[in-house]
């Protein structure tokens, strides 16, 4: 890991032009101090049946955050393990994160 660097970054969501008058559905989020840089790019599912991915999308970029801020934090020397237990790490993290998506979008 990187330490004593401030990463700078920024995320911004925009409707497409083929989507006319309906609301963006995609979502992005950024997150950045002295050990790490993240970005989380979430695209809605793009149609009048889906009307609620606008909120599924950032609610899904707002985990994946955390989740690799805390993945991170609690794994540092995480870029030294071998490439099986790094696969098997990251298998874990994206189950973590469909996980917490179907939690939170059940409320």
């Amino acid at each position: 890991m990187i330490t004593g660097r401030k990463y700078q970054g920024f995320a911004v969501s925009v409707k497409g032009y083929s989507h006319g008058e309906g609301i963006c559905q995609d979502a992005s989020a950024f997150f950045s101090d002295s050990k790490m840089a993240v970005i989380s790019v979430c695209d809605g599912h793009g149609s009048e049946h889906h009307f609620r991915s606008d909120k599924g999308s950032k609610i899904a970029c707002s985990i994946a955050v955390e989740a690799i801020k805390e993945f991170i934090y609690n794994n540092p020397k995480i870029l030294e393990t071998n490439s099986l237990e790094l696969d098997k790490q990251i298998r874990h993290l994206k189950e973590h994160i469909i996980y917490r998506w179907n939690e939170e979008t059940k409320k």
